[in-house]
């Protein structure tokens, strides 16, 4: 509950778009501490919390636009400290949670046309997302020779 707690704060936090960043950070940073102690991944609190909010901010940058390159460099770059893994191995995961946050976005903007469908298609990105993200860890990238 506590994380929940955190979690929510900091988007309550961001959402005026005049907000914080630092309290932002702050409660990112605390929700990470707590994920970090159980689920033993090793990352770095303070860096996710940035790039947490980064990834706020630029998703709110890039509604509704369809160039979301510099969303999904950011979604690489969380994904990449958050779980430990190269850019490389993030780039799929990143490219389905951008698709993910496009479709949330045509259900919470009204520009779906099937609601019901595109709810279906949202959580399979997302399943999708995370299991590229799975693989990833099971089957890391080669180190090349030096």
């Amino acid at each position: 509950m506590l994380a929940a707690y955190y979690v929510t704060r900091a988007a309550k936090a961001w959402a005026p778009v005049d907000h914080d960043v630092a309290r932002v950070n702050h409660f990112y940073e605390q929700f990470y501490r707590m994920v970090g102690r159980s689920s033993g991944q090793q990352f770095e609190p303070a860096w996710v919390a940035q790039l947490e909010t980064q990834y706020n901010d630029v998703h709110r940058q890039l509604v509704g636009k369809p160039d979301k390159t510099e969303f999904v460099a950011t979604m690489v770059a969380l994904h990449s400290a958050l779980f430990g893994i190269g850019a490389a191995q993030a780039q799929e995961s990143a490219v389905l949670r951008v698709a993910a946050n496009n479709t949330v976005d045509g259900i919470t903007n009204g520009w779906s046309t099937d609601v019901e469908g595109d709810w279906a298609k949202l959580e399979q990105e997302l399943r999708d997302c995370y299991r590229s993200i799975q693989r990833a860890l099971h089957d890391p990238a080669p180190v090349s020779p030096s």
